[in-house]
């Protein structure tokens, strides 16, 4: 869930059968069908759509740019996932799949695309969005993944950022630790949390520190 500068709501989450949003009724041919809605300051459903994979949808995080566009981040299961004009592909309909769908200010689709190694298991954490509208995804990847032009070798955690035209600006593997949480700060610093097992943290490239929470916890703000 995310608010827009006119304080308008935009939801993301799950449906099974119908599911119905102020005026507007959704159907899912299976479950768990994904959605995306908007709401005024009113409580009022301005606009809903149904989208995504036929079953085996998991909205991970809205957020909003600043030119009111909206980014949605998740993951899919099955044969493969709708956006308008846009089908992605699973190459193992059996493992997860990692998208970011990128919609205006009135949910019409722009553009989507499949982020990840695209065959086995890939795990999405969050979402981010920069001042400059480029959007930050954070996650887990099984295999050797391509995100754009840049390729991340093996399994492990991974952040990457993207602009409001889908174009890959950047991937990294900051640290072996798992991902939890993504999130940048007013000063353009960069935090991250998850689990540690022995973790290795790029201090020379990326990190400017680590701190332990608690037990199995760390908080690692970094620059870019």
């Amino acid at each position: 869930m995310a608010c827009d500068a006119l304080g308008n709501t935009i939801m993301a989450g799950n449906f099974d059968d119908t599911g119905t949003f102020g005026s507007t009724t959704l159907t899912a041919t299976a479950f768990d069908k994904l959605y995306l809605a908007r709401f005024d300051v009113n409580g009022n459903c301005t606009w809903a759509y149904a989208m995504g994979a036929t079953y085996g949808n998991e909205p991970r995080q809205v957020a909003i740019a600043p030119s009111g566009n909206i980014y949605l981040y998740g993951g899919f299961w099955g044969a493969d996932a709708v956006f308008g004009t846009t089908t992605l592909a699973n190459a193992n309909v059996s493992n997860e799949d990692i998208f970011l769908a990128y919609f205006d200010a009135n949910g019409n689709p722009q553009w989507a695309q499949s982020v990840g190694s695209f065959f086995f298991n890939d795990f999405p954490a969050s979402l981010d969005v920069d001042d400059a509208g480029n959007a930050w995804v954070a996650g887990t990847i099984s295999f050797t993944a391509m995100f754009g032009t840049f390729t991340l070798n093996e399994q492990g955690p991974f952040l990457a950022q993207y602009d409001e035209s889908g174009t890959a600006l950047m991937a990294l593997r900051p640290t072996t630790a798992d991902i939890a949480r993504h999130a940048l700060g007013t000063d353009g610093d960069h935090f991250i949390c998850g689990k540690n097992y022995n973790a290795i943290f790029d201090m020379a490239a990326w990190c400017k520190r680590r701190r332990r929470i608690n037990a199995g916890v760390r908080g690692l703000p970094g620059a870019v």
